[in-house]
């Protein structure tokens, strides 16, 4: 009965103002396609601030930074100019530049998902638990159309964003909105997914590690001498991943 009325107050909830977030530190693994391949994922998270730091499967060898900014409603792609971003700088009007930025207007990318949806996915309690990385989380199976995933949701991180596919340069499939999947874009503030995967057992992202040690202010900031790129490649339109 106690989780039947937390689901039919997740849409009132949806509306309400956050809690104080979690900070800390959580890494996690992430599919990067149907190929079985993983990245390793480093999500920081610090009141309504949350950065992602993950190598680019568009460009290998380079670790990209995602910004997401939850009241500003806006995140903030950096792609540094190393490995083989390196040669960007024959570019010309990128001789100098460290690295490339991309801004998305996230009420806008989520907009379009909103108009984009059908159908509102539907979450079924599987009445299990785990305990992840230290972290108890309760089994859900969500469907959405024809798309069905399983995750164990935690409720002592608050609440995910999803860095879009996109944005990151990689691809994660099963959705819309920029990359990011379905259960991403649908779980709202039900929690932090510490795992999530098929109904066959495929894993989508898994938590391996959480650490509470507060995040420095420096890990939000925007460096000097990026080329901001986000009318070339559509980022201020929309199209990256957010949350609530």
């Amino acid at each position: 009965m106690r989780r039947a009325a937390l689901l039919a107050l997740l849409p009132c909830l949806a509306a309400m103002p956050l809690a104080a977030q979690f900070e800390g530190t959580v890494k996690m693994k992430m599919s990067t396609g149907d190929n079985g391949q993983s990245a390793d994922v480093t999500y920081m998270m610090k009141g309504r601030k949350i950065v992602y730091l993950m190598q680019s499967a568009m460009a290998q060898g380079v670790d990209i930074r995602m910004i997401i900014d939850r009241d500003a409603q806006k995140s903030t792609m950096l792609m540094p100019m190393t490995g083989a971003m390196a040669s960007m700088a024959q570019v010309p009007g990128m001789a100098n530049a460290k690295g490339l930025m991309m801004v998305t207007d996230l009420s806008k990318a989520a907009a379009s998902t909103g108009s984009a949806s059908a159908t509102a996915p539907t979450f079924k309690d599987l009445g299990t638990s785990e305990t992840i990385a230290g972290y108890k989380c309760e089994d859900f199976e969500m469907t959405s159309g024809k798309n069905v995933m399983r995750m164990c949701m935690a409720k002592e991180l608050g609440t995910f964003a999803f860095a879009g596919a996109g944005s990151m340069g990689g691809r994660r499939g099963g959705g819309g909105g920029g990359g990011a999947p379905a259960w991403a874009q649908s779980m709202g503030n039900m929690g932090f997914p510490l795992k999530v995967w098929s109904p066959d057992g495929k894993i989508a992202q898994e938590v391996t590690s959480i650490d509470r040690n507060p995040v420095p202010e420096s890990a939000f900031a925007i460096p000097d001498g990026y080329v901001d790129m986000s009318s070339m490649l559509g980022g201020r339109r929309g199209g990256g991943g957010g949350g609530n």
